[in-house]
This record gives structure tokens, C-alpha cells and sequence, in this order.
């Protein structure tokens, strides 16, 4: 038994050399000359218990601009290597984002019992390595296949009833869910943090401004990021950030990392604008980056900060903006007046201005409205 099981280990060995050789050989006879376009890897796959070696390839435009990566796969992993184990070509585009899948001229991908798969099997397979939430994130190989299973050569699908789990309509090919498993864990797995270095390593100020301007949240993702680790700070690039992360609350926190790279001016007319937003989700980030800004805030921008907030009712935001005045002991006229009129609202927000008022240095009038408040809500302060 032990022999058997050596001898299968080493006919595994010996098919994973031969097919990715295969691949190999095809990509660099044309490739010979580019070998700075392709990177050999070292990869981590749920599926397997010891680490893969690939080559990952860059794919170019005519006009020479990198567009996305490409990558040769094993079809799925066989612990009893009595699958049938073919070559995968994988693509994504320049964000790591999967395109498709394509497989070599006469390759027919099969399922458990030797049956081919049809086209709404491809199509299937497609839209499952399309869905980065697709259910394989959160299996492990033992839930696709159970363990008494393999050892007694029996690699079950999830639709056989054969396994710990099973799978809904649209989950999973049927009887293919181990290949789903292993094609959707190479699209989505280590190779994704090797292709984002390459892109950034080849993306220019020019293509990282073209990124931002893109519709996909990825895209201007990405131009954010590069823009931080270029240290690239010019006042037209800090606006078109801006400008986006106004439009898209989804680039917020990554801007705000962003704009406190800044210099100072730069930083707090961001601030500025990002506090005068309709959105409160934006507006509080902006308040959070303000205090812990080890920057000073200076009196009069703080002012115009004030004037922004006249009529807001968020306690969250509120108490923000009074803790960054307290830290940076501001006493002015225009955060009186605003906490003089939020002692009309509910009494969370109110006591929050309440206290705040105590700190101020203020006038008799003044006084008299922040005595009158107290004899009236003296139980709850």
C-alpha cells in the first residue's frame, strides 16, 4: 500500500513538471527576448500542502502598455491523481481583476465521472472565477472533498451527496466543484498581491491620473495608492482626488491617508471641503483625520469649520469638532455661537455644547443662556 501510494506521489510529481513544462516552453519560445515580463512566483494554494512555483506573465497592448497578466493553471488538484489534470490559461487585467479563462487547443475540461463539460458548464465555471465572494472563499479542501473519501480513492463532488457540504444551483459546476475550488482560489489568491507591485512599478503619474478619471472604484483605487507611495503632492493631483473621493464615498478612508500627506494649506482646504459635504459619513472621516492630526489647527480655519456645521445635529460629528477645539484650545466667537444654538437641540447634543460652553470665555448674555440651561436640565447633566 505504502508502494502504491509513493508511486502515485511521484507519477503527481512528475505530471505537474510536464504540464506547466508544456506551458513554459510555448510562452518563452516566444518570450525570450522579454524575460523582464515574466516572473517566476512562489504561490500558496489552499489545496495543496506545499508551495507552487508559476510563471506570471505580463500582457501588453500594440502600443506597448501593460494591460493586465496571464498565468498557466492546473485544472484542480488530485490527492489520488485519478482526475483528469489539464492546463488553464488565466488572465486579468493590469488591477488583477479576472478576465476569463481559456484552455490549450483540444483541452476538453471533465468531471468526476469522466463526462465533458458542456457549454453551460464553461459559461458556469466563467461566472464563478468572475465572483470574488463566489462560496469557495470561505471552504476549505476537506469541505469539497471528505478525507475518508480520498483515502479510499473516492473524490466526490459536492452534488453527490458525498461530501460535508453541498452546493446550490449556480454554486458550482456539477460534479466539478473541486475544480471550481482550485481554479477559483488560483484567481483570487497570492498571485493578486504580485500583480498589484508589477503595476505599480509600471504605472506612471500620467497612467495613474488616467486611472482615477476610469469609472472603476478599483482603478482609482489603485491611482490613489500610487499617488501616496510616489509621494506625487502637486495641488491639481490633490484636487482630483478630492473630487472623487466627494463623488465616491468608498475612496475616503484611502484618500484621507492620501490628503494627510499633504502640506499643511493643502491639507486643510481637503478638510475644508470634505467637512462642508452633504454626506455625514464623509464629513465625520474628515473630523477623525483633523484629531489626530498632529499638525496644529489654527484659530481661523476653525472658524470657517464652525460656520460649516451651523445647524448640524450629529452627535458623532458634533462631539468631534468640539474634542478638536478643546485639543487645540480654541475660543472664539464662532464656536460659541455654534454651541449656543445646539443647546436648543435634543439633550445628547445639547450637553455635549453645554460642556463645551463651560471652557469658553464668554459675555453676561452669553452666561445667562448657559445658566438658564442648566437650572432647566440640571437632572441631566
Amino acid at each position: 500500500m505504502l508502494f502504491v501510494m509513493v508511486q502515485r506521489k511521484i507519477i503527481w510529481a512528475f505530471l505537474t513538471f510536464f504540464l506547466f513544462s508544456f506551458s513554459y516552453e510555448k510562452v518563452n519560445s516566444i518570450s525570450k527576448s522579454r524575460e523582464k515580463k515574466m516572473h517566476r512566483i512562489v504561490l500558496s494554494h489552499p489545496a495543496y500542502e506545499d508551495s507552487l512555483i508559476c510563471e506570471l506573465r505580463e500582457t501588453y497592448d500594440k502600443q506597448n502598455r501593460l494591460v493586465g497578466f496571464n498565468m498557466d493553471v492546473l485544472s484542480v488538484y488530485c490527492a489520488e491523481h485519478v482526475c483528469s489534470v489539464d492546463t488553464v490559461h488565466l488572465f486579468w487585467n493590469v488591477m488583477g481583476q479576472y478576465l476569463r479563462y481559456e484552455l490549450p487547443e483540444g483541452v476538453t475540461l471533465e468531471k468526476n465521472d469522466g463526462k465533458p463539460f458542456v457549454k453551460q458548464d464553461y459559461e458556469l465555471l466563467h461566472e464563478i472565477l468572475n465572483d470574488e465572494n463566489a462560496r469557495f472563499n470561505k471552504l476549505s479542501y476537506n469541505d469539497i472533498v471528505k478525507k475518508n473519501d480520498v483515502e479510499h480513492g473516492l473524490e466526490l463532488d459536492g452534488y453527490s451527496g458525498a461530501t460535508i457540504i453541498a452546493f446550490d444551483d449556480g454554486e458550482a459546476v456539477k460534479g466539478a466543484a473541486l475544480t471550481c475550488y482550485t481554479l477559483w482560489h488560483y484567481v483570487y489568491g497570492d498571485v493578486k498581491s504580485y500583480m498589484r507591485r508589477v503595476a505599480i512599478e509600471k504605472t506612471t503619474e500620467e497612467k495613474a491620473v488616467e486611472y482615477l478619471l476610469m469609472d472603476s472604484l478599483e482603478f482609482k483605487i489603485f491611482a490613489i495608492e500610487w499617488f501616496t507611495k510616489e509621494h506625487v503632492y502637486k495641488p491639481a493631483i490633490s484636487d482630483m482626488v478630492l473630487n472623487e473621493m466627494l463623488l465616491y464615498p468608498q475612496l475616503i478612508k484611502i484618500g484621507i491617508a492620501y490628503m494627510e500627506q499633504l502640506p499643511v494649506k493643502l491639507y486643510q482646504n481637503v478638510l475644508y471641503e470634505l467637512c462642508g459635504s452633504s454626506v455625514s459619513e464623509i464629513r465625520l472621516a474628515a473630523l477623525k483625520s483633523m484629531s489626530g492630526s498632529l499638525t496644529q489647527i489654527e484659530g481661523r480655519f476653525m472658524d470657517d469649520v464652525f460656520v460649516l456645521f451651523k445647524g448640524a445635529d450629529v452627535y458623532k460629528e458634533l462631539n468631534l469638532l468640539f474634542n478638536i477645539a478643546d485639543q487645540n484650545n480654541i475660543n472664539s466667537k464662532a464656536s460659541i455661537e455654534l454651541a449656543l444654538s445646539l443647546l436648543e437641540k435634543d439633550i445628547i447634543v445639547s450637553r455635549r455644547a453645554y460642556y463645551f460652553l463651560l471652557n469658553q470665555t464668554l459675555n453676561q448674555k452669553q452666561n445667562r443662556v448657559v445658566q438658564k440651561y442648566y437650572v432647566e436640565y440640571k437632572s441631566f447633566l
